[in-house]
């Protein structure tokens, strides 16, 4: 048998193989087509350059070996010791220089084909800022607002850092932690020596979340990768004889990166609506069982599309639950300074979660909103013998 035949006997047998065993499971497709709508351009809340990304960077670069990030959330989470915490003071001192001297930092958006080593660290700020928080609880109360509001600072910067997820997600938890910190002071605590805090609150509080601006940058890197596939496949040189088994997967970079992009849009609108108006999360259009031709084959598409996948279902819990948190606080901050004055307090701010004020019940000294936090449980703040952030 000649080399030709051997071939098409081999291609032959490869298409048999692979219509009966790769495509058995399933004939569906998404209908897509590859022209696609550009990715917004949004910029950062905040002001910054990556050379004050860098400048942090130089800032934390002398963080002790025993400034771990497991450590220092065990210390926070499980102890109130001085000496867990005293390990990363230089550090912290070297952030809250950071913090006064620049204007903001853009952290880089993180190209998806570089290596892991050359990511930007993100640990060592979020190491820095639960290491402030463990210094506020056991500070003094003048030290506890001042290191309060250094940790409400460091998260705000970091969530508006620029089109960088990771730290976003980083920032948002970290602000989270220093506003249940808050709460629990504000139930208590004189006001006098939460003025720092409630500053820091009151400068951020016509920022919009970070969370759009870091999905833009998330959606674009994924967008771009697709977009170098098709580069790619574009130089491959492939004999026109072995287009049919090239298009067998009925699968291009292009309609990857349109149904990509379509879905990052449907998330965006989705999560530009207050949390009562939401409803369903965006999803994948339907899967078609009509003809492939000109559609988006779903195995190799789908290997792809879950590569990019980002995690808005679970970050968004987290970012609407500090828009309640930091309405809450302020509501908090109203219904004490009227007590002390023997006012009575005439409105409450906005409930983020549906745009009517919060409530107010007298009898339980409860603050309440109609959301619920990363965990699903009712967001309120006692002013009372339960003190914080907690279900009721």
């Amino acid at each position: 048998m000649t080399r030709r035949r051997w071939v098409l006997v081999g291609a032959f047998a490869f298409l048999i193989v692979y219509l009966l065993v790769a495509r058995s499971t399933s004939h569906r497709f998404w209908r897509i087509d590859e022209g696609s709508v550009p990715l917004p351009v949004l910029e950062p809340a905040l002001p910054g350059t990556a050379a004050s990304w860098d400048a942090l960077q130089t800032a934390l670069k002398e963080q002790p070996d025993d400034c771990r990030q497991a450590r220092v959330r065990e210390a926070v989470e499980e102890s109130s010791d001085r000496d867990a915490w005293r390990p990363c003071a230089p550090s912290i001192d070297a952030v809250k220089a950071w913090l006064g001297t620049h204007g903001g930092a853009r952290i880089p958006r993180v190209p998806v084909h570089v290596s892991a080593d050359e990511l930007p660290r993100v640990r060592g700020p979020w190491t820095i800022g639960m290491a402030l928080l463990l210094r506020s609880r056991v500070a003094g109360p003048e030290g506890a607002g001042s290191d309060l509001a250094d940790a409400l600072e460091l998260g705000v910067r970091l969530q508006h850092a620029g089109p960088a997820l990771h730290a976003t997600s980083v920032g948002a938890n970290l602000e989270w932690r220093a506003l249940k910190d808050l709460m629990g002071r504000l139930a208590s605590s004189d006001l006098a020596l939460l003025e720092a805090p409630f500053a820091q609150l009151q400068r951020t509080t016509s920022l919009p979340s970070g969370l759009p601006v870091a999905l833009v940058g998330e959606c674009r890197a994924f967008a771009d990768l697709y977009g170098d596939l098709s580069a790619a496949a574009d130089d491959l040189a492939v004999p026109a004889g072995m287009m049919v088994f090239a298009t067998m997967g009925l699968w291009s970079p292009q309609k990857t990166q349109a149904l990509h992009t379509a879905n990052c849009h449907d998330w965006l609108g989705w999560i530009a609506h207050a949390p009562a108006d939401r409803g369903p999360p965006p999803s994948l259009p339907e899967l078609s069982t009509t003809s492939p031709l000109g559609l988006l084959d779903n195995g190799v598409g789908r290997i792809l599309l879950d590569a990019g996948r980002f995690e808005v279902d679970r970050l968004i819990p987290l970012f609407d639950s500090l828009q309640v948190g930091r309405a809450l606080v302020f509501g908090a901050i109203a219904i004490r300074r009227a007590e002390e004055l023997g006012e009575i307090v005439e409105s409450l701010p906005a409930d983020p979660w549906d745009g009517a004020p919060l409530e107010w019940d007298e009898a339980s000294r409860t603050l309440r909103s109609r959301g619920v936090d990363e965990d699903g449980q009712p967001l309120v703040v006692t002013l009372g013998p339960q003190r914080g952030l907690s279900s009721p």
